[in-house]
């Protein structure tokens, strides 16, 4: 598919953040949203739709080391949310003691 150049420079821009950063989509969003002129920036789904859908077709190489950053964050979320919901349930035990 032949998308804009301006479609194109934001998913390299984006891509560039994500690889020096090493940050999740959700905080690529938020970025988006702080170097905007009008502070919108972008949503977390056209930010995923950039990195998984746009990038492989503009920047293999790119899409390869982004892929592997955010997969690592989806493997460390899931121990993330289980230490949250452990600490969670010890806080609601020790109260009701």
């Amino acid at each position: 598919m032949v998308y804009d150049r301006e479609i194109i420079a934001r998913v390299e821009f984006e891509a560039d953040h994500v690889i020096q950063i090493e940050c999740t989509i959700r905080e690529l969003a938020d970025y988006t949203a702080e170097q905007s002129k009008d502070g919108k920036g972008i949503s977390k789904s056209t930010a995923h739709n950039d990195m998984a859908v746009i990038l492989p077709e503009v920047n293999w190489n790119k899409y390869i080391k982004v892929r592997e950053i955010l997969n690592k964050h989806r493997d460390e979320s899931s121990y993330k949310g289980g230490e949250a919901n452990r600490m969670k349930w010890q806080q609601i035990k020790k109260q009701g003691s």
